[in-house]
């Protein structure tokens, strides 16, 4: 037997056996979760969980997939996960049985773990494996699910053109499966990306085309969920005669009420009709947001204080100014998450790149397919062991630069300064520059040269030295007084002057950091 002829039966054997489906009788309890996971999820786990205490007298695949309705049955009603043990063991079951509707399902909510353990790569990674997994399949419903949720994914890092392309797939099958009821939401997601990529003409026009849709099929809640972004984006770019008529719909409904009163008393006020503003500012103060409840209070202590009621007035400024302080203090907790995070952006967009090739490769054959997803995933590990040990080698060179200047007193007066406590003079500045340049020569040569070769301003150059002694950008925010914006634009417009490069503001302080 020729040798090509051993490989084609090995082959069978390994793939051909598995696929070979195992037809399971489940109990009925399982049945019925089944019947009530897309309506009633709730219901569906507690059915699920009412038969737990038999579950071991069910067979191997029945657990299985009792394990996987369960994980579904939380998902849907956005349950976070917080551990991938099980979810792994059921996809290398699935992989094993060779169930391929059950293997898509266990990829899908693979990645779903993943992305509640804010794990993008291995997230987008599980849900392209799901789409390889169905490229044969006619469930388009959950192929639009998985191009969804990378969709969101790779938004939520910035990533707009890509997170667009995975929303237009989405549409494409749910458009081939006939999902009129979700398609107005999938609109809903371009028009966000839309908006994200300032066109909001095209944002315009795809909020428009969702809020249509939503209406001819009834589904309430589009309706009023789309209402609600398109009547703020008409109020942002100054529409308010288009606004007010989405804003409205929604002050009789409960769904996302408290933004669109916001915007609604926003409205008011600047037409100066001011008991309305006052009136739907007063309703919006029950938003849950901070931010836009802290816009209210502001609005309603001016409203006030023109109608001559000090005490109400001093009442909402007291309120605002606490909301303000609740919002710094969660600002820079984030900024804390930031600057532990095992990834950034450009990371991530790269490791996309590299998924996509790989999931080109992957479609040439399933044993070829198995291999590169294995290469993959061991360069995957390399990846985040160099990143990893790339952040540890900076971390510990900026702790070595701390280490020296933390005994000096300028230094510590203008940590007092980061933390909003004082405020640093002319003179301050001076020490501390002559402090850097006795400690810190050459770093402070390399500044120097940069603000002269690329005429960068006293402004930047001064968050420049900030960024190397280590301080964040809230607090670079405090030290010199403007918005912790303010110092991201900066730090993107000296990033575009060094390298003509329109870039984040993180690519500016990891050069800045390397120095």
């Amino acid at each position: 037997m020729k040798p090509f002829a051993y490989i084609a039966i090995w082959i069978f054997l390994l793939i051909g056996i598995p696929a070979c489906q195992r037809h399971t009788d489940y109990p009925p309890a399982m049945q019925q979760s089944e019947k009530l996971m897309d309506t009633r999820p709730d219901s569906a786990l507690h059915q699920l969980q009412g038969m737990a205490d038999t579950l071991a007298m069910l067979s191997d695949e029945a657990q299985m997939y009792y394990h996987l309705l369960t994980i579904q049955a939380k998902d849907k009603q956005y349950i976070t996960h917080t551990s991938d043990s099980l979810i792994n063991r059921i996809v290398s079951f699935y992989e094993d049985y060779g169930d391929k509707d059950r293997l898509m399902l266990a990829y899908f909510y693979q990645g779903s773990t993943y992305r509640d353990m804010n794990d993008a790569p291995r997230a987008l990674k599980s849900f392209h494996q799901v789409i390889d997994a169905g490229k044969d399949t006619e469930n388009f419903t959950l192929l639009g699910q998985a191009y969804g949720q990378m969709g969101t994914l790779l938004s939520k890092h910035k990533l707009y053109d890509e997170a667009l392309e995975m929303y237009q797939k989405t549409l494409s099958s749910y458009q081939d499966m006939g999902e009129s009821r979700r398609i107005p939401l999938v609109y809903r997601n371009i028009a966000r990306m839309y908006n994200a990529k300032e066109k909001n003409d095209s944002a315009i026009y795809f909020y428009e085309k969702g809020y249509q849709m939503a209406k001819e099929n009834n589904h309430e809640r589009s309706i009023y969920n789309i209402a609600s972004e398109l009547g703020c984006l008409y109020y942002e770019v100054g529409e308010f005669k288009k606004a007010k008529p989405f804003l409205l719909s929604l002050t009789n409904s409960s769904y996302k009420v408290s933004n669109a009163l916001l915007y609604l008393g926003l409205i008011y006020d600047a037409k100066n009709n001011k008991d309305s503003a006052l009136y739907f500012l007063n309703q919006a103060l029950v938003d849950k947001d901070m931010i836009r409840k802290s816009v209210a209070h502001k609005t309603l202590s001016k409203l006030e204080q023109e109608k001559g009621n000090e005490a109400k007035a001093t009442y909402h400024q007291k309120q605002y100014q606490i909301l303000q302080d609740s919002i710094q203090a969660m600002i820079q907790t984030e900024n804390l998450k930031e600057d532990h995070q095992t990834y950034n952006y450009e990371r991530l967009k790269k490791d996309y790149a590299i998924l996509q090739q790989e999931n080109h490769n992957y479609r040439k054959g399933s044993m070829v397919a198995w291999i590169l997803t294995i290469i993959f995933t061991c360069l995957i590990s390399c990846i985040f062991f160099i990143r990893r040990k790339k952040r540890k080698m900076l971390s510990l060179k900026n702790n070595t630069t701390l280490s020296t200047l933390c005994n000096e007193r300028i230094f510590q007066l203008f940590q007092k300064a980061g933390r909003n406590e004082i405020m640093v003079s002319e003179k301050d500045w001076t020490e501390l520059q002559n402090l850097m340049e006795r400690k810190l020569p050459d770093s402070m040569n390399q500044l120097s040269r940069l603000s002269q070769g690329f005429n960068l301003s006293q402004q930047e150059f001064r968050i420049c030295c900030l960024i190397k002694l280590g301080f964040i950008n809230q607090a670079i925010s405090n030290i010199l007084l403007v918005s912790k914006s303010a110092i991201s634009r900066s730090q993107s417009r000296m990033y575009g002057k060094l390298t003509g490069k329109k870039e984040n503001a993180s690519k500016m302080r990891l050069f800045i950091e390397e120095l």
